[in-house]
């Protein structure tokens, strides 16, 4: 067992379970009435499950040490996924969910190397796909520019 990966796996296990804890004071309801806390509680959840199956492989000496080569990271990219991703949350209830989710989608493929047509494919499908489910559950999206149209 090697307590540099212990450490950092415990901390992790505990985070989520913390994440549960917490979740539970916001009333998670039901799949079906949901509360505040249900998606809290479930990535507390996996978080937590995650880091039970981490441990596991640390103390029975399974886990591989991580190789990390430093040439092989391409900054750029990252600062791009960064910004973007702080770019939707500013911009996310000034434009709506109809027009800024696909921008984003389609941002962070174009950072991922996919071409354009596949992109915008994707992201425009997968957009009013994850709309019309959620929105069939009873949640609202942020409107933004649409709420101007009506809509």
């Amino acid at each position: 067992m090697r307590s540099k990966e212990v450490i950092p796996v415990l901390c992790f296990a505990a985070i989520g379970i913390f994440v549960m804890w917490s979740a539970r004071g916001q009333g998670i309801g039901s799949f079906y009435y949901p509360g505040a806390g249900l998606m809290p509680f479930c990535w507390g959840t996996g978080l937590t499950g995650v880091s039970l199956i981490l441990l596991y492989r640390v103390i029975k000496g399974k886990a591989e040490p991580p190789r990390v080569n430093d040439s092989s990271v391409n900054y750029r990219r990252v600062t791009g996924v960064i910004v973007v991703l702080l770019a939707y949350g500013l911009f996310l209830d000034r434009l709506g969910y109809l027009i800024a989710t696909p921008i984003l989608f389609f941002l962070l493929m174009m950072l991922a190397g996919s071409k354009k047509f596949p992109s915008v494919v994707f992201s425009v499908v997968t957009v009013i796909a994850t709309y019309f489910f959620f929105t069939y559950f009873g949640l609202v999206f942020p409107p933004g520019l649409l709420k101007y149209l009506g809509l």
